[in-house]
């Protein structure tokens, strides 16, 4: 018999509902997979019935084997949408297809929120690990997801239109962060990427396209902000732990893993401060340094697209967590060997030609040494850079560095440090008299010397107000931004007789975020 007419016989069985019809559905799966695009629209329709009648159960998981045919099924469109390996699919098969999944979207919706519900969930939250069989789960639904989305087919229409689906998809992308290991061995070799890199694909469709923007900037955030706990943070914390601390940092992996991580912190807050008690920043300090003596020791490394992907994201995750997290995470980048691994890394990009390629100088270097220059105006900041900077081989930095050269750059963050030095020791023990100090410490506190108060503290007030209070010595009024309050960390507490005294002695005093300097 040919073999058009065994799968005529292999339809009509599966369609049946008489026993053998899962046999029956199986081996059209298989033969889904390897055949041709004619072949595949053939037996979907076969595909459409069984996720139409068969509806996910509503409470616990069955004992059948209709879920896990479902999971083949849903693969299998994947496999159907994304063209892969010698099948040649025309323009007529595309649009067959794609009509056909947005015909069944909301069956796929469904029976993926059942499978994520019942088979990866329970895992991450008893074992806070996955199965064989959750990890299975999830790595096809990455693939699903990720070549629906890489094709012109479904689109916010199809999303808003469908309850929860945004939700899903997010939902799905972001536990790929959980998974460490090489995909499982049912998923055959020619799709055997890591969750993480389908997670990376989603996100770059998702929201690298500009019609998503208006849809995604909305649910993307409310779906990161209802579903992100601390356990979860936890846990994906313990994975950049063992990222990082492998005896060969996988750069594939990590690059995907940075990606998805940089791009939920940027927007998600509750993601980015618990990550910060994690210890995130250290840790992908520890990356950027593994990655930079990689560089020094085989500056060929520095061509190898993984490597620029990981060293990218990597600075990226930074920026975002310099910018959310304050003064608290530059120092301790700093302290972890950041400013050794980017002068490495810099100088790396000026001598590897064809990185321009992929990236730009402001993304690999340039934006975060940005966010340390304008850290710099504060003290606790200030000293952590100073005491770097002084070392080998920073300390030799020249003034005449080539203009537009990361050198420059250099001497400039440099130069700028020490104008800053200079300008609070001449604002604090010149212009002052001493006593007010200009501080991004939170430990910072009135000291008594012999009965006198000394050093009250102004924390985190911008170059403008400082200058201002130079000139003006009047009642001085900081910007919203400005942090100075009774009830804030720096600030002494606010009492009678510490105002008494203050003004006894012509010294500024402070009064709910305000600063009044008084003449002396």
């Amino acid at each position: 018999m040919s073999n058009l007419g065994n799968v005529e016989i292999l339809k009509r069985r599966a369609l049946s509902g008489k026993p053998g019809s899962i046999e029956a559905l199986k081996q059209l799966c298989s033969m889904a997979e390897a055949a041709n695009s004619r072949l595949f629209v053939d037996v979907f329709p076969v595909f459409q019935k069984f996720l139409s009648h068969n509806k996910p159960p509503v409470t616990g998981t069955p004992s059948t084997d209709i879920p896990l045919e479902a999971l083949s099924i849903l693969w299998c469109v994947g496999i159907g949408v994304e063209p892969m390996g010698s099948r040649s699919f025309n323009r007529n098969n595309d649009q067959i297809l794609a009509a056909a999944v947005r015909k069944q979207w909301q069956d796929i919706i469904n029976w993926s929120s059942f499978l994520f519900k019942n088979y990866v969930e329970p895992d991450l939250y008893s074992y806070e690990d996955l199965s064989d069989l959750g990890l299975e789960v999830l790595q096809k639904l990455l693939f699903l997801f990720g070549t629906i989305f890489s094709h012109p087919i479904i689109g916010p229409t199809e999303l808003r239109s469908t309850p929860g689906a945004a939700d899903l998809i997010v939902r799905i992308a972001m536990y790929a962060l959980v998974v460490r290991v090489p995909a499982p061995e049912s998923i055959p070799n020619g799709h055997r990427l890591r969750a993480s890199e389908y997670s990376s694909r989603i996100f770059d469709e998702l929201l690298g396209v500009p019609h998503w923007e208006s849809f995604w900037g909305k649910e993307y955030v409310q779906s990161l902000n209802d579903f992100v706990t601390p356990r979860f943070c936890a846990i994906i914390a313990k994975v950049l732990v063992y990222l990082c601390q492998e005896k060969n940092l996988n750069y594939n992996l990590i690059s995907n893993w940075l990606r998805v991580v940089s791009c939920a912190a940027s927007r998600c807050m509750v993601l980015t401060h618990q990550l910060m008690f994690h210890r995130a920043v250290y840790f992908t300090t520890h990356i950027l340094r593994r990655v930079s003596k990689v560089i020094s020791r085989n500056p060929e490394a520095a061509k190898d697209l993984d490597v620029l992907k990981t060293w990218r994201w990597a600075m990226d995750y930074l920026s975002s967590s310099f910018a959310h997290g304050g003064y608290d995470c530059i120092t301790l980048a700093v302290n972890s060997g950041l400013l050794s691994a980017l002068w490495v890394l810099s100088q790396a990009a000026a001598d590897t030609p064809g990185w321009q390629d992929y990236f730009t100088a402001d993304e690999l270097y340039v934006r975060i040494m940005g966010r340390l220059t304008s850290a710099s105006l504060y003290r606790s900041v200030q000293k952590c850079l100073e005491r770097h900077i002084d070392k080998l081989p920073l300390c030799d930095l020249h003034l005449d560095a080539p203009p537009g050269s990361p050198l420059e750059l250099w001497v400039t963050l440099k130069q700028l440090l020490r104008s800053r030095h200079l300008l609070r020791i001449k604002v604090e023990f010149t212009q002052l008299g001493g006593v007010v100090t200009f501080c991004s410490n939170d430990k910072a506190h009135v000291s008594s010397n012999r009965g006198h108060i000394q050093g009250p503290t102004v924390c985190r007030m911008s170059n403008n107000i400082l200058l201002q209070s130079l000139v003006s010595k009047t009642t001085l009024e900081p910007r919203p931004s400005c942090r100075m309050s009774s009830t804030r960390k720096g600030i002494p507490r606010w009492s009678t007789s510490y105002r008494r005294r203050a003004r006894s002695q012509n010294m500024p005093c402070y009064n709910r975020g305000r600063a009044v300097a008084y003449e002396g």
